[in-house]
């Protein structure tokens, strides 16, 4: 490689990247123009499978089009339902409804990561009308899970966290023109040195890169834009699934004999602190509604029977 003195080169280089780093400095925005939130859902044991929502705000672009990956964390309790190999989702009413393209995949055949990719419009056929700025969120889209059988163990407080990847490759939105939004370029420079090891006249013969400028001659630099999500613009706010058992019988039974009273008490201390059996509904062993078996339930429960304390309470909240 040859180079020669580069001065002036890198001073006008200089300039240009100021004159880049100021165009790109804007206002502090305190709430995003794009939003994209996924509620908490309550899941109970019983179900096979549940729907969960998704719902959008953009407050200053029309939304053309997008792609959002999404990925649980927790693949034993909880992966997307799929229909002939594809993630299940539900557009209607929503405010993707009629749009030319909604298509869903696995990502890397996983159960429990998975992409949709919308489009309003695919030309030439007739145009269809992009979602417009709105201030309240609109429904986008729905998305069906399947829910795994529960086996009765221990009475966790079962949480599934459904997170979005915002990694632009995987997630990002776009207007009518095809331009993301929210994302902004990000220029990042690096620089080599270069020391001369033969010159002719007062042009070098052999460069070898240093790695200090003091021992270099010249120096090189390279320019890389590129683009990253803006986080003061667009937020996703990810969502929880709580898979909770039922009761089906007499909530505080906890020996399964059809009343309540002190005899479950003492079942559920015999089961804590002596391996005694295991209720036959862990729910209903739960009358503080705590989500555990352990003696807070007999305290409870005595205090119930005893001393007309609160009566017991297992509906899943």
């Amino acid at each position: 490689m040859s180079l020669t003195s580069q001065s002036s080169r890198i001073a006008a280089t200089m300039a240009a990247v100021i004159i880049m780093a100021a165009l790109l400095i804007a206002p502090a925005i305190a709430t995003p123009v794009l939003e994209v939130r996924i509620p908490d859902t309550l899941v109970t044991t019983d179900s096979s499978a549940v729907w969960v929502d998704v719902f959008m705000t953009n407050t200053a672009d029309s939304v053309a089009g997008f792609s959002i990956a999404f990925q649980l964390d927790m693949p034993d309790l909880i992966e997307f339902m799929t229909e002939r190999g594809a993630p299940v989702v539900d557009t209607a009413g929503s405010l993707i409804s009629g749009w030319r393209l909604v298509a869903t995949s696995l990502i890397g055949g996983s159960p429990h990561m998975m992409k949709i990719v919308a489009m309003a419009n695919n030309y030439p056929e007739p145009a269809i009308p992009s979602i417009g700025p709105r201030t309240d969120p609109g429904l986008l889209f729905r998305m069906m899970m399947k829910i795994y059988p529960y086996t009765p163990e221990t009475l966790p407080d079962r949480i599934v966290h459904l997170m979005i990847n915002e990694m632009l490759s995987e997630t990002a939105f776009s207007d009518q023109t095809g331009v993301l939004i929210g994302v902004t370029t990000i220029v990042d420079t690096s620089y080599d040195y270069w020391h001369c090891t033969e010159w002719l006249g007062d042009s070098c013969l052999n460069w070898v890169q240093v790695s200090i400028p003091e021992e270099g001659d010249s120096t090189s630099m390279e320019i890389k834009p590129h683009s990253v999500l803006d986080t003061s613009l667009v937020h996703y706010q990810f969502g929880t699934m709580r898979v909770v058992p039922l009761c089906h019988g007499i909530c505080g039974d906890a020996n399964d004999d059809g009343k309540v009273n002190v005899a479950d008490a003492v079942y559920i201390v015999s089961y804590v602190f002596r391996g005694g059996p295991w209720p036959i509904e862990d729910k209903c062993a739960d009358p503080n509604n705590d989500y555990k078996n352990n003696v807070g339930d007999a305290i409870f429960l005595i205090n119930h029977i005893f001393r007309s304390g609160d009566c017991p309470d297992c509906t899943p909240h």
